[in-house]
């Protein structure tokens, strides 16, 4: 998953900004809740791929009518 690849790095650099600038400091706040709410938003999209992919790996395939 090259987007949730691309948003980790995201989130690393918004965390090693928060820890330059000090999380108690207004921009380093920012920065840190940012961090997380990315990984927050990761984590789901990785749930729901993984979910997804087993829901529609393992079901069987439908035909129509015309085949």
């Amino acid at each position: 998953m090259a987007s949730a690849s691309n948003q980790t790095r995201i989130a690393e650099a918004c965390a090693a900004g928060a820890r330059k600038l000090g999380v108690t400091t207004p921009a380093g706040a920012r920065l840190e809740n940012t961090s997380q709410f990315l990984r927050h938003v990761i984590d789901d999209l990785v749930r729901s791929a993984e979910h997804w992919h087993e829901v529609y790996s393992t079901r069987p395939r439908q035909t129509s009518e015309t085949d």
